[in-house]
């Protein structure tokens, strides 16, 4: 790019220039921050009004030898250098007032519509953070509509309808509940437990007693104390659609092909194969030394971008399908490429 200018005119360019490194390395603030910031390019274009403006009260009295004022021979790209004090004053006060109320408005999104689903943040004392993410997941092409209820207090604690292929999210707090769903009919989907061998098992299953007779609620555990595990619950509405999870750290790669994809071996990458008939916990209380482990949902990208000690798991809906190395191919390749 081909820069014009006259006389001091050159100062409105180093200037906006000069003063946002200053701004970035005052700020500590990295060249990658300097090109997404308005703020920073904002202060830049503050400092260059204000040298902009100066040079242009400096010269505005005063006149060439030809009689011409002072201010015309001090121009960038043939606009004044008083002119450009305006200029950049208005972006200024876009930048940091305007844009800024702006951003800091918009809710930012929750890391369920990210691809990388990391679980809930766990805080170093357990007893802090009892709560739990728990994700209804609707594999169907049909809405269905969930319930969680506690019996034992406030009954009826939520009810929404999940549309086709897509989830939602609750923060549950550790304790027990009803589960259920049904269809746009009311046709019961699924209860927990499914069945009577489910309600059996005390570490999955709290019995009741009320004056309507026996009832069973789901425990719901906490996050476990460890920060680099997976501890969202999923729920899948269907009550028939299984989850595979399923290692794909190396589809990660950046210069990963869909020929290397039709190569692998899907079916010896199954971490954990989980049935949809109750609430499942996929990779929870996985600990891998040094590593951290990440889930991304279903219907969600595979980053390209990873740490070293991240494993990446991919949850695949599963519906019973002898071939399993080419239900879990057809996932990876929607999910990466």
């Amino acid at each position: 790019m081909v820069l014009v200018w006259r006389g001091m005119g050159i100062l409105a360019p180093i200037t906006l220039v000069v003063s946002s490194l200053l701004t970035a390395w005052i700020s500590g603030s990295t060249a990658q921050t300097l090109g997404e910031s308005g703020g920073i390019i904002g202060w830049g274009c503050l400092w260059t009004a204000i040298v902009c403006a100066l040079v242009g009260l400096a010269t505005f009295s005063g006149k060439d030898e030809n009689g011409s004022p002072g201010w015309k021979n001090h121009t960038f790209f043939w606009i004044p250098v008083i002119a450009w004090s305006v200029i950049f004053g208005g972006l200024s006060l876009y930048l940091l007032v305007f844009s800024g109320s702006a951003k800091a408005e918009t809710p930012e999104p929750t890391n369920l519509t990210e691809s990388i689903d990391e679980g809930s943040e766990v805080d170093e004392n357990p007893e802090a953070s009892a709560s739990r993410i728990v994700n209804f997941y609707n594999p169907t092409n049909d809405t269905i509509t969930y319930i969680v209820a506690d019996e034992t207090a406030d009954g009826l604690l939520i009810k929404e309808p999940v549309a086709p292929n897509s989830f939602m999210s609750k923060e549950l707090e550790e304790g027990t509940y009803l589960f259920s769903s049904f269809d746009q009919e009311n046709n019961t989907l699924l209860v927990l437990p499914a069945t009577e061998e489910d309600a059996k098992d005390t570490n999955r299953f709290t019995k009741f007693k009320d004056d309507k007779g026996e009832f069973y609620q789901r425990i719901v555990g906490g996050p476990t104390e460890a920060t680099d595990d997976y501890d969202e619950a999923w729920l899948v509405l269907d009550g028939k659609t299984d989850i595979l999870v399923v290692y794909v750290t190396d589809a990660c790669a950046p210069d990963y092909t869909l020929d290397e994809m039709k190569k692998d071996d899907w079916a010896t990458a199954i971490a954990e194969e989980l049935d949809s008939r109750d609430l499942v916990e996929p990779m929870y209380n996985a600990f891998i030394r040094n590593m951290e482990i990440k889930v991304v949902a279903p219907g969600a990208k595979i980053p390209t971008e990873i740490e070293d000690n991240w494993i990446v798991c991919l949850l695949v809906p599963y519906h019973g399908e002898k071939n399993k190395d080419a239900v879990i191919e057809k996932a990876v390749k929607a999910a990466r490429f």
